[in-house]
């Protein structure tokens, strides 16, 4: 084995290569399997022909994020885009968050109108099942709601609650997939790095 910073000889179970100081398996220069030279980004050395693995730091020497804090983020709350902050990506953890926050005030919206129309004054009930079943992706309160009074689709707000689910769904539904990618490694964080 070599070291990987200054090509020279190292033991297997070395921590450090003795000669640079670097730690085993750290670095770029040179191909762990023969010592040969080769450049940045060389898929195959051509001394040796053996595939050449990079050691999984980032540029910055931080440590890779865990896959496994990103599948809990994910289906805990990933439709609030927790998992996309935690990785990096801030565009998209954006417009999970926004989403979720505009399906949670209209559930606010549409539950207090239903309450206040069925002689309930205070809302704060439905309120509290909107903020809950916003939370785990399905608002179906104040669907069943203005289904059991018999409003019309358009002016009772059971069509706007059906649409409000399919949006809940569906972002709730993309960050499980992301999570579930993160975990087996298709997604990287926002430095290409694969999680660990």
């Amino acid at each position: 084995m070599y070291c990987r910073n200054c090509g020279k000889p190292i033991d297997r179970q070395a921590a450090v290569c003795l000669n640079c100081g670097v730690e085993s398996g750290d670095g770029t220069a040179y191909c762990q399997n023969c010592g040969t030279e080769i450049a940045p980004d060389t898929a195959v050395c051509v001394g040796c022909g053996s595939t050449i693995s990079y050691p999984i730091k980032s540029a910055q020497g931080k440590q890779p994020r865990s896959k496994i804090l990103a599948l809990l983020l994910a289906i805990f709350g990933g439709q609030y885009g927790l998992h996309n902050f935690y990785m990096g990506h801030v565009a998209p953890g954006i417009v999970q968050f926004f989403l979720t926050v505009s399906v949670v005030l209209r559930l606010k919206n549409s539950s207090a109108a239903l309450a206040l129309a069925s002689g309930n004054e205070s809302g704060s009930v439905s309120f509290g099942i909107g903020i809950l079943s916003g939370s785990i992706g399905i608002p179906l309160a104040p669907l069943y709601r203005a289904m059991a009074a018999n409003a019309s689709p358009i002016a009772g707000g059971w069509f706007a609650s059906v649409l409000i689910l399919i949006i809940s769904l569906a972002v709730r539904i993309w960050s499980l997939v992301e999570g579930v990618h993160a975990y087996q490694g298709k997604r990287l964080d926002s430095n290409g790095i694969r999680l660990r």
